[in-house]
This record gives structure tokens, C-alpha cells and sequence, in this order.
């Protein structure tokens, strides 16, 4: 089998290991719903204080998320979900997604006669210097020849 095939195989039977990078208001929701769904995933967060919050079964974000206590509760428990701010615990991992954020910047391309940002001389520009990041980081603890190094 080709190391595709072996990770779909590994997918199907949630025996691949995930990790998520960055869990905050997207990735940790997704990190949590993976968990639920029975893979073993290991959560990577800069933010201790984040992921001590997380570990403890806290909710570390403000706002009302509706059902996301109990789903990180649940699978912090049960031993699917944790969260360190390593990443050298992503070396054995076979599926790693990155989720951080990307700011949008509007910028005017027509030397300011477009009103208001309008016309069709204007742009979004996505900031993926932290995805860039991440990446960078990831490479530096992956072992060659992992199927995680089919990015």
C-alpha cells in the first residue's frame, strides 16, 4: 500500500493521530469535535495559560459556545484530547492542521479614487505569515518520511 492509502486506512479506523496548531476560537472547537469522534489528537498552543485552561477542562475563550464545555470536558476525560505547547509532541502525528489566525487587509489598488473601498481596483489580502510560521515549525519536528510530511 502507498502511504496514502495506509492513511486513509488509518483514518477510516480513527486509529491516525491528529494534532491541531492553534486553539483558539476555530481550532480548538475542531480539535474537540475530532476527539468526539474517537482519534487521538494532541492540541498545540503558545498561549500556556490557554492550555493549562484546556488540560483542566476550562473553556479558556470569552463568549457563550454553546455545547463546547461539554464536548471539552468529555473528551479531556476520556483521555482523546490534550493540549501542550511543545512541538516536539507532534512527531509521531500522521495528520497535522493548522489553525491560526489570518488577518484580511483591505487594500485599495486604484491610488484612492475608489470610494469607501468599492470599485473593482480593491483587494483582500490574507496575513499567512503565522501559517507560514507554524509550517516552519512543524518541519523542524517531523521525522522524514512520515505520512505528516504530505502537507
Amino acid at each position: 500500500m502507498t502511504i496514502l492509502n495506509d492513511l486513509k486506512q488509518k483514518i477510516n479506523q480513527r486509529k491516525a493521530k491528529l494534532a491541531v496548531i492553534g486553539l483558539g476560537y476555530v481550532g480548538l472547537p475542531v480539535a474537540a469535535m475530532l476527539a468526539d469522534a474517537g482519534f487521538d489528537v494532541i492540541g498545540v498552543e503558545i498561549k500556556t495559560d490557554r492550555v493549562e485552561k484546556i488540560n483542566a477542562s476550562i473553556l479558556p475563550m470569552e463568549g457563550h459556545e454553546p455545547g463546547m464545555q461539554e464536548l471539552l470536558s468529555k473528551v479531556i476525560s476520556g483521555g482523546k484530547l490534550s493540549a501542550t505547547p511543545l512541538y516536539d509532541d507532534l512527531a509521531d502525528r500522521d495528520v497535522i492542521l493548522i489553525d491560526v489566525e489570518t488577518p484580511v487587509t483591505f487594500k485599495d489598488l486604484s491610488g484612492g479614487a475608489a470610494p469607501n473601498g468599492g470599485g473593482q481596483r480593491s483587494l483582500n489580502v490574507c496575513d499567512i505569515n503565522a501559517v507560514a510560521c507554524k509550517s516552519g515549525a512543524i518541519g523542524s519536528h517531523r521525522k522524514h518520511g512520515q505520512p505528516g510530511d504530505l502537507l
